[in-house]
């Protein structure tokens, strides 16, 4: 968690993906502008920050490829796997799986 920030009245957690997946920032040695994402985790908003969108798309279920070996395992197990398009690969991130092993943190802190 890197904090909470106030959407439309409204505290919401903030998770780094990037620190959650224990890789660098674009240009991580530069001051630059996050972004957030904001989900819904039932009725509770999260935010996501992130480092930039490059664009949004809809991908069907049967359109995502297993993940590949290669990719190491404290960030493949946050993945649903990948897409790939003309020009690249894209990790499709396992949102429920994130939000999920966030909460059991947040509940292991009240205690």
């Amino acid at each position: 968690i890197s904090g909470v920030i106030n959407i439309r009245s409204e505290i919401v957690v903030a998770l780094d993906l990037a620190k959650k997946l224990d890789i660098a920032s674009i240009d991580s040695d530069k001051e630059i502008k996050k972004m957030s994402i904001i989900v819904k985790n039932g009725n509770e908003a999260v935010s996501l920050v992130i480092d930039s969108v490059g664009e949004v798309l809809e991908i069907a279920d049967g359109d995502i490829e297993p993940t590949p070996n290669n990719i190491s395992l404290n960030i493949r197990e946050f993945l649903l796997g990948v897409y790939t398009t003309k020009n690249s690969i894209i990790s499709v991130m396992d949102i429920d799986r994130i939000l999920k092993q966030n909460n059991e943190f947040i509940e292991k802190k009240k205690e």
